[in-house]
């Protein structure tokens, strides 16, 4: 059984109705160019993410170095606080070995204390305190912050025990 209208405009908004849910549904069904869209959508954030990963690999580097810088500057100021030497012997003794280890000091600060101010060391005579900090300006975390990333590492180091005398150690090459 047909049915007829006698309206015209029923007629064509029927039309036009099944033709916009056809072309829709072609639409929703076609995959032929998926594979675009979903590039377009997903390729910032892989890379913003990839980028993210990098900085933040970046910052545990530079802590790792100041750290190091920090470790090997407490020693040398140990060292040169058991040998007797002035507390400005030792701060120049820290700053020198933190400089040739890779600190620099444009970028960060060096704090030397004799006696150490914190920690289980504090008020001990015989030990040094190296507080090392770094400012990092951020790169693709700066879209959701404009401080910039403040690196710190601490080392504590007591030299005791031994003699005063220095030692000196001779090393022959084999080849």
């Amino acid at each position: 059984m047909t049915r007829k209208f006698s309206n015209p405009r029923a007629v064509a908004r029927r039309r036009h109705g099944r033709l916009h849910a056809s072309l829709l549904n072609r639409f929703a069904r076609d995959t032929g160019g998926a594979a675009v869209v979903l590039a377009a959508v997903l390729f910032p954030v892989v890379i913003g993410g990839m980028g993210l990963g990098a900085e933040t690999g970046y910052w545990y580097l530079s802590q790792r170095k100041l750290q190091h810088a920090a470790d090997v500057s407490a020693h040398a100021g140990g060292t040169r606080n058991r040998a007797g030497d002035t507390r400005t012997a030792v701060e120049a003794a820290a700053l020198n070995i933190a400089t040739k280890s890779g600190f620099d000091a444009a970028t960060g600060s060096l704090a030397v204390h004799v006696p150490p101010t914190s920690g289980a060391l504090a008020g001990e005579a015989n030990a040094v305190e190296v507080v090392a900090t770094r400012t990092m300006p951020r790169l693709f975390s700066s879209i959701f912050s404009d401080e910039p990333v403040v690196l710190r590492a601490r080392a504590v180091v007591q030299v005791s025990g031994g003699s005063k005398a220095c030692t000196t150690a001779r090393v022959a090459a084999r080849w």
